[in-house]
């Protein structure tokens, strides 16, 4: 029993630390001599001591200890009181923000219904228990929606009008709709036709951007003749997929965007896909394993009548390859090379995409002009040169323009970006052939050294400005020969068509030889 009582009465400035916490129901405070205020309920006062009890514990102090006793009412008998007090429904209602402030919550809630029963149109007492006003009624929010959805559907059925799903409709129109129509521009078609005259192609269940879903749907048949897993991204100008990392397609497409737009500011070519049909160009990459690349050739010689019937039989040997029509696409592997060897030679195959496609008529377009382009813009995107074409394919006869004399270099200075020193050093010693020469020779008689000197001579062309460089692309193409030949081989033939191709660029009368001379005197001058 004793110890008993001694849990009871734990130390006392424990205990008194604890009461600064604790806000007591009950209403006697009790002063001490030192200043402290206990609250609760006496339940002893003699001569020689009071007792106290908390809502922690029971404590006793010597009366000597004692400077005053407070008795006030506890919240219960207050609100008790008042309760008795109030007659109208404003009373109870103020008594109920009462209880509120003191956390009596079930008081309060009583407070006002009391208040609603006096007075059914007392709004602050009906805001309180969360009832809104409709039509001259408080209700619940539940009970006000019901009513008004019932409303509305009366107004509804009155006007002649038929629920179809979650909207209103005549029955007509619910025929149609039930029959999967919608309405386009006055007639009722097939969903499937409305969507794609909205521009959108279904593809998996979804219904996309046509370019999208057209790209997605050629990169699964890829993917199925390659047998391998793809990953895919796609930006606003091509879907990239194949097995290699995300972050592989995601880097290579950055690098497209920004060849687009120097393509687009080189030449004044309009931006968008209109260039490319309305398509997305699509690009596959592939790992150093050989088999799906290989795999993936016959398919790509499914896609188009344009080819030699030894293409496939040649593609599967190389490192890659492009295609600009039906639509364009490149395809390439890393094989033996590092993984810049790869995104090079995307790059590099996006600058043949992009010339090729500029006014595409079917046409191919000169060795020299195409490998160049291809070569500056690997070059712009990422500042050097891992990659040129080398033709597997002789598709004209005639007489080679020749090569030039031996002239010594390293290759690794062009794969390193500095092809510009080495067109210095082949003017300086006479190994930069003349235009007509080099403008003379098919794909498969094209030196580093050549593509070099065409390099340079592009970004002469570009100086001149986009609506120069444009104008002779455009006079270029519209005088090449029928594909699949690339060079007119009769002399005379050819001056005139680059002399007309240079006098559109550069002014009236200036023909290749002028040109020339010019464009050498602009790069010795940078």
């Amino acid at each position: 029993m004793q110890r008993s009582r001694l849990r009871l009465r734990r130390p006392l400035a424990t205990l008194l630390i604890a009461l600064s916490f604790v806000c007591s129901a009950a209403g006697d405070v009790l002063v001490l001599r030192d200043g402290r205020r206990i609250e609760g309920r006496i339940t002893l006062e003699s001569a020689a001591l009071v007792r106290i009890r908390t809502s922690l514990a029971e404590l006793e102090f010597p009366r000597s200890q004692v400077e005053s006793i407070e008795r006030t009412k506890s919240k219960a008998e207050e609100f008790r009181e008042r309760w008795a007090a109030a007659r109208e429904a404003g009373e109870f209602h103020e008594l109920g923000l009462w209880c509120e402030e003191r956390r009596m919550r079930k008081e309060a809630r009583k407070c006002m219904r009391r208040a609603v029963e006096l007075d059914p149109r007392h709004a602050p007492a009906q805001r309180w228990l969360g009832k809104v006003e409709y039509e001259g009624e408080w209700v619940t929010p539940e009970e006000r929606d019901r009513r008004m959805a019932a409303a509305r559907e009366a107004e509804m059925r009155e006007r002649g009008l038929v629920r179809f799903e979650d909207r209103w409709v005549t029955p007509q129109e619910r025929r149609h709709l039930e029959r999967g129509e919608v309405l386009v521009e006055g007639r009722w078609v097939p969903f499937a036709q409305a969507q794609r005259a909205r521009g959108l192609e279904e593809y998996e269940g979804e219904w996309l951007a046509s370019e999208v879903a057209l790209a997605r749907r050629a990169a699964a048949r890829v993917a199925e003749a390659s047998g391998a897993p793809f990953a895919s991204v796609e930006n606003a100008q091509a879907l990239l997929a194949g097995p290699v990392p995300p972050a592989l397609l995601e880097h290579t497409a950055r690098g497209l965007l920004a060849g687009r737009t120097w393509f687009d500011g080189a030449l004044g070519a309009e931006p968008g896909l209109g260039i490319f049909g309305g398509r997305l160009a699509e690009f596959y990459l592939f790992s150093e394993s050989s088999e799906p690349f290989v795999a993936s050739v016959p398919h790509f010689a499914t896609l188009t009548d344009r080819l030699p019937g030894n293409w496939a039989e040649s593609a599967a040997r190389v490192h890659g390859f492009w295609l600009p029509h039906p639509h364009p696409m490149s395809s390439a592997r890393r094989w033996h090379r590092d993984e810049n060897g790869l995104i090079g030679h995307c790059y590099h195959h996006w600058g043949h995409l992009l010339l090729n496609r500029l006014a595409y008529d079917g046409r191919l377009l000169p060795p020299w002009y195409d490998e160049g382009f291809a070569s500056l813009m690997e070059f712009r995107i990422h500042g050097r040169n891992a990659v040129f074409c080398r033709s597997f394919l002789v598709v004209t006869s005639g007489t080679s323009a020749g090569a030039s004399t031996a002239f010594h270099y390293d290759p690794k200075d062009i794969r390193e970006g500095r092809w510009r020193e080495l067109v210095v050093e082949a003017l300086d010693t006479g190994h930069a052939l003349g235009f007509d020469r080099i403008a003379a020779k098919q794909f498969s008689e094209l030196s580093l050294v050549d593509v070099a000197v065409s390099m340079a001579i592009l970004e002469w062309l570009e100086s001149l400005g986009p609506e120069a460089f444009g104008a002779f692309h455009a006079r270029l193409l519209g005088a090449a020969p029928k594909a699949p030949a690339r060079v007119i081989e009769r002399a005379s033939e050819r001056h005139a068509r680059y002399d007309a191709a240079f006098a559109a660029a550069a002014g009236e009368g200036f023909d290749h030889r002028r040109a020339d001379r010019a464009w050498r005197a602009w790069f010795r001058a940078r």
